[in-house]
């Protein structure tokens, strides 16, 4: 059998800073003081330097694809498809979808490049009505 891949789009992209371990985020919490007036931290500008240089950053996108796969049909266990004979060649085509996930920032396998890495391959659930076409 063969597959061919032939329509490629990119459905989503998105990217986390994860913190290093549940002690670092708990002791960046402070506790309550209702003597002092609430403040809105995010407007006092952006983190440090160093803080943002020293929190991984987990990338992950979605990828749409079809895939045309061709194969020979053969008969298992003496089941054959209806209007199929034996050895004839068959072509489906699938719309799925491809999770891809990275370190954009501070990998904790020490990797500085970015590497890809396959995390999943599903059906293209967003689309219910595509696969009834395919």
């Amino acid at each position: 059998g063969s597959a061919e891949i032939n329509n490629v789009a990119l459905l989503s992209a998105r990217a986390l800073e994860i913190p290093n371990s549940t002690d670092d985020a708990e002791e960046t919490i402070s506790p309550i003081d209702e003597d002092r007036p609430m403040k809105d931290e995010s407007l006092d500008g952006p983190l440090k330097k160093s803080t943002q240089s020293d929190m991984p950053v987990g990338v992950q996108m979605e990828v749409l694809y079809d895939v045309k796969m061709t194969y020979e049909h053969t008969d298992v266990g003496g089941k054959e498809a209806e209007n199929v004979g034996d050895g004839e060649e068959l072509t489906r085509t699938s719309i799925l979808v491809a999770v891809f996930e990275a370190w954009l920032h501070g990998d904790p396998d020490g990797n500085d490049s970015l590497r890809w890495k396959l995390a999943v391959v599903r059906p293209a659930w967003e689309f219910p009505l595509i696969n009834q076409y395919s």
